[in-house]
């Protein structure tokens, strides 16, 4: 009975596997590049005077128990009234969460970024990057990379067959 080839001796396979793997960090790519993007995004929107409504530290557990600081507010674009209730910040101690808490009391003035395509979305602090951002992208980078040694020894294996 014949064996078939393995992997490392099969060009084709080889390539086919160089392929797959390239493909899957090009997805992951894309994923990162359109999380990073959106983002970043939020720093170029403009900003609009907000009141708050209300504002309450809301428990949140999963893996992990977590306290969050929850703010309803009302921002007027261009004579339209918009709104927005947004988890704010999250701590690991109630305690941490109360004190964040007080910079948020109703009736205070804040500053809010919107989306001026769409001035319903809104966020209370304009994001930045974070660990999983460079995560992400370097997952990617990594597939990509082990993607094309794959079809390099594919092509090598094959020109010395």
């Amino acid at each position: 009975m014949r064996r078939p080839a393995s992997t490392a001796s099969n060009p084709a396979r080889l390539k086919l596997i160089g392929f797959r793997i390239l493909l899957l960090g090009l997805v992951v790519l894309v994923f990162a590049f359109s999380r990073a993007w959106g983002k970043l995004e939020t720093r170029r929107w403009p900003t609009a005077d907000a009141t708050v409504v209300f504002s309450e530290v809301v428990e949140r557990s999963g893996k992990t128990r977590e306290w969050c600081v929850q703010v309803g507010y009302r921002y007027s674009v261009a004579g339209g009234r918009q709104g927005g209730a947004k988890r704010w910040e999250c701590s690991a101690s109630r305690a941490g969460a109360e004190a964040k808490l007080a910079q948020m009391q109703p009736g205070q003035h804040l500053e809010v970024h919107y989306d001026p395509a769409r001035p319903e979305r809104s966020v209370l602090q304009a994001a930045s990057l974070d660990a999983i951002d460079a995560f992400i992208g370097a997952l990617a980078l990594v597939l990509a990379a082990v993607g094309f040694d794959r079809i390099r020894q594919a092509r090598k294996l094959a020109a010395t067959a």
